[in-house]
């Protein structure tokens, strides 16, 4: 159970990787770029080609700096970064046009399952509720086409290396830099414990936490690196609209429970902690911080590299590490 879940490989990823690789083997989206392009794209098909969909992070874990990742791990962060906001791009190009001119949206979960219908569901039949209704002539959804290029009717894998191009330039201006090897999944992929309310507006009342003065110095705010992914089994969820790769959603709690006769082991870890603010005399000019004196946060770093502590349940096992009781007596 701990390593079922443990598991990032996406299968959202595994799913849209035949079409977007053979967009990049068609030479008709391809040729028409420049030699400087083609050889761009060309270096991050070989990215991508071949990645074992597993979402890692690619860099040390924050909180074990000389914790350095794997060759193999470092390889797949690669290729997540570009597939996902690769991704992100495809639904952009793909639907945004159409909802624009029809005065609507779509959330993260409507856009990929709008995508994998795009992609995946050409060929049902007639009367089908999961067939598209929008095929033209060549077989393929008119929805590929770029509304905003009238002159020209644009096809699947136009709409997929057009997004590519894009995606290589997005992750260029997000990382600083246009070396791919340093394309790391956990450089955008991160993970913040915010405090709700003032956390929005204020760093130092979240994890990573920062000095009230931080944010006006235009210094980096980014959070852990956090492994997985959209709709991974440990999920890392972000948002499908725009470059905003921050983890949005995931797990509260991990726990695993083993039962067997006159045997109980159980095992939990928790991303957070007890209300640092409340430990301190003056908590408005103190950022918060991890504190294994006070137990704030002391989860975190068994949390991100996806371990586990035992959880005590027997009365002998809680009592023998103890280090405080609350005492209620009724009047």
């Amino acid at each position: 159970m701990k390593k079922i879940q443990g598991d990032h490989k996406s299968l959202m990823a595994e799913s849209l990787y035949p079409f977007f690789m053979a967009a990049l083997s068609n030479p008709q989206a391809v040729s028409p770029y420049p030699a400087q392009v083609r050889n761009r794209l060309a270096e991050a098909k070989g990215r991508v080609e071949g990645w074992d969909f597993r979402c890692r992070t690619g860099v040390p874990d924050t909180l074990r700096p000389d914790v350095e990742p794997s060759a193999e791990d470092v390889v797949s962060s690669i290729a997540s970064s570009i597939f996902f906001v690769w991704v992100n791009r495809v639904m952009e190009y793909a639907l945004d046009d159409e909802l624009a001119a029809a005065g609507t949206g779509l959330g993260s979960g409507d856009r990929i399952r709008a995508l994998m219908h795009l992609l995946y569901d050409v060929d049902k039949p007639a009367g089908s509720p999961y067939r598209v209704h929008t095929l033209g002539p060549d077989g393929q959804s008119t929805l590929w086409d770029n509304l905003n290029t009238p002159q020209k009717q644009e096809t699947r894998d136009e709409i997929l290396v057009a997004a590519l191009d894009q995606t290589l330039k997005d992750l260029e201006s997000m990382t600083g830099s246009s070396d791919m090897s340093t394309w790391r999944w956990g450089k955008i992929h991160t993970l913040t414990l915010e405090l709700e309310g003032l956390g929005g507006v204020l760093y130092a009342y979240n994890l990573p936490s920062y000095n009230l003065f931080r944010q006006i110095a235009g210094e980096d705010m980014k959070g852990y690196p956090r492994q997985g992914g959209w709709e991974t089994v440990d999920p890392a969820g972000y948002s499908l609209h725009g470059l905003n790769f921050d983890v949005g959603s995931g797990p509260a709690m991990r726990m695993a429970v083993e039962l067997e006769p006159g045997v109980m082991r159980a095992f939990n870890i928790l991303p957070g902690g007890v209300n640092d603010l409340q430990t301190k005399a003056d908590p408005l000019f103190n950022p918060v911080k991890i504190d294994k004196a006070t137990h704030y946060g002391d989860q975190l770093e068994l949390y991100l590299a996806h371990e586990y502590r035992p959880q005590l349940i027997f009365w002998e096992d809680v009592t023998q590490v103890a280090e405080s009781r609350l005492q209620f007596t009724p009047k």
